[in-house]
């Protein structure tokens, strides 16, 4: 687990430093440089990926794309200045720190690098195989879908933008659930089918996913049913309906299939990234989605959520009121611009208390309900 994280003239990160928990939500304006911490992790481990062991940084590959060395760099970085990045793991056993140089390629060769020990970076939880990465694009309502693995899936199992969901879920949906930590109690068992479906009902109540391969041609298919609950004579019975086509169904439910699938696969140990969860999601659905985070960190996944949703926050901080997660393996980072010519990102740090409360209300921070309720009264 990443306990401090230390970037130096990554974009508009002139030089931060952020002690991490177990669950980091990254919230502020847009533009702010949010997703800049995220980037920063996704170029790492591409470039570790790619048989550097990081004495070439790249800036374009599969997890991520930003152009060129011009535009990773801090616009008012002095000449000698360097591109840095430092990470800690847990209990500070673990360390490495890397530098680059300004080059006009893609690949930047280091220009200095210091490890703890020999072989570490094999021990760090950002290169190893426990890792998820889920963008703000997710996969689209269709009637099939593809399995889009390749050699370079090793990275992140289920797509960038959860495009092997369907697949996944397909081929190993009646496997149990590793981490019973996200067991859910109205989850018909343990299998990882049923248990997305139990949280597939926070957000859309009755919901249940089918997915099958379709043999011969590569494909998977995907129908969506709802339970109905019916009274007849004072008896009850639940009823299934016909079987939808993503197509037919609300956009949401196709949105939040990778999202939930990424955090039920998660393990104690994982390192799991999140962009936007919120997009297409009810409030309902959004406060439930900071329970079931707040429940992966809990049990010991490590996760960065880059978030604009209130109710994302104020889910996780109700868990941590109701003892789902404790208060400490929380922590707040709200990002803001310097107001002058260099625009570098300030990042306030936030903790939770064990009632939900927070240290600092810095202003932009939950207070647009407010402010819109004093336009109106």
């Amino acid at each position: 687990m990443i306990k401090k994280l230390g970037i130096k003239n990554f974009k508009s990160l002139r030089n931060v430093s952020l002690r991490t928990s177990n669950l980091n939500l990254l919230i502020g304006l847009n533009s702010m440089g949010k997703s800049s911490i995220i980037q920063s992790l996704l170029m790492l481990r591409q470039s570790y990926s790619n048989f550097s062991l990081l004495n070439k940084l790249y800036i374009n590959d599969y997890l991520i794309s930003l152009g060129n060395s011009n535009d990773v760099f801090f616009q008012n970085a002095g000449e000698q200045e360097l591109l840095s990045f430092s990470l800690v793991e847990e209990h500070d056993s673990i360390k490495a720190d890397y530098k680059y140089s300004l080059t006009p390629v893609d690949a930047l060769e280091a220009d200095n690098i210091q490890l703890s020990k020999d072989n570490v970076l094999n021990k760090l939880s950002l290169f190893t195989e426990h890792f998820h990465y889920l963008d703000a694009n997710h996969i689209s309502p269709s009637k099939t879908y593809k399995y889009l693995g390749s050699e370079k899936s090793r990275l992140n199992i289920l797509g960038n933008s959860g495009e092997n969901a369907p697949y996944y879920l397909a081929k190993f949906g009646a496997k149990e659930l590793k981490n019973k930590s996200l067991h859910h109690p109205n989850a018909k068992s343990y299998s990882l089918a049923n248990e997305l479906d139990a949280w597939m009902g926070e957000i859309s109540p009755g919901t249940r996913i089918i997915s099958k391969e379709l043999a011969d041609v590569d494909l998977v298919k995907m129908g969506i049913q709802f339970e109905s609950t019916v009274s007849e004579n004072e008896n009850i019975r639940h009823e299934m309906s016909n079987e939808f086509s993503p197509i037919n169904v609300g956009f949401g439910i196709t949105y939040v299939l990778p999202l939930i699938l990424t955090i039920l696969i998660s393990e104690p140990g994982d390192l799991v990234l999140i962009e936007n969860p919120e997009s297409h999601l009810h409030p309902r659905g959004q406060s439930e989605l900071g329970k079931l985070v707040a429940l992966a960190a809990e049990s010991g996944v490590q996760i960065f959520c880059e978030t604009h949703s209130d109710h994302v926050i104020n889910g996780t901080r109700v868990a941590v009121k109701n003892k789902i997660i404790e208060e400490n393996k929380v922590k707040l980072f709200y990002f803001e611009k310097e107001q002058n010519s260099s625009l570098e990102t300030k990042i306030i740090s936030i903790s939770v208390d064990s009632n939900g409360e927070l240290d600092k209300y810095p202003q932009g921070l939950l207070d647009e309900w407010g402010n819109l309720m004093a336009q109106l009264f």
